[in-house]
């Protein structure tokens, strides 16, 4: 079963989407929260596999809640929902964690492909921003340039702090497995095949700082 909660300021938009997931029997609505303040007081006792975080929320925007969200609760996965389709908000969306992207007028087939594709540790991007996504990481490709997820930037310095895989796992609470993950996704976003040639080019492209004493 996948558990999944929603953060919303709209009550019929909320009421809309647990109508679409009521009859679905691998997907279970189990929370919902009006404010992000309400989202986190009750993510504190439960747990949930996806959340839906609305972009456009008046105490706290979706994109101010959604590192606290990925770092406080790095195994569940963040469907950011919008009506926002610029390619500057989905680079936002992605820099800071979010495992899936969808407009707020999609269908239900939609909806239940995206949750259940982060669910399975996958991403969704919705259709209509597809190109948006496609334009950035072209860009990106022309510039020989990586893109990171901030989880990403994150493990990168640690790993060129000198940090074991389990060493990385234990300073941010998790697996020594989702380390290797990770490990494994930068040295092939870097077209680079060892730890030393990962640095260095991450150097070279400015993710990280070169050690003044080494210059």
């Amino acid at each position: 079963m996948i558990r999944v909660l929603i953060i919303d300021d709209h009550q019929m938009f909320m009421e809309g989407i647990q109508s679409l997931l009521a009859e679905v029997p691998d997907i279970l609505l189990c929370g919902k929260a009006s404010r992000a303040e309400i989202g986190l007081r009750w993510l504190a006792t439960e747990q949930v596999e996806v959340i839906l975080l609305d972009i456009d929320m008046p105490d706290m925007g979706g994109l101010e809640l959604l590192p606290i969200l990925t770092r406080k609760h790095p195994d569940t996965a963040v469907i950011m929902l919008t009506l926002h389709r610029d390619g500057e908000t989905i680079k936002r969306c992605l820099e800071t964690g979010a495992k899936g992207f969808l407009l707020k007028d999609t269908d239900k087939t939609e909806l239940l492909l995206a949750i259940r594709s982060v669910a399975e540790g996958g991403q969704y991007y919705a259709r209509e921003v597809s190109s948006s996504l496609l334009s950035l990481l072209a860009s990106a490709e022309e510039n020989h340039q990586a893109f990171l997820s901030a989880r990403e930037q994150e493990v990168l310095t640690l790993i060129a702090e000198g940090l074991s895989s389990a060493e990385i796992a234990t300073q941010l609470g998790l697996g020594t497995h989702t380390i290797h993950t990770y490990r494994k996704n930068l040295l092939r976003k870097f077209s680079v095949s060892n730890t030393a040639a990962l640095v260095m080019e991450a150097i070279r492209q400015g993710y990280l700082q070169a050690d003044p004493r080494n210059e």
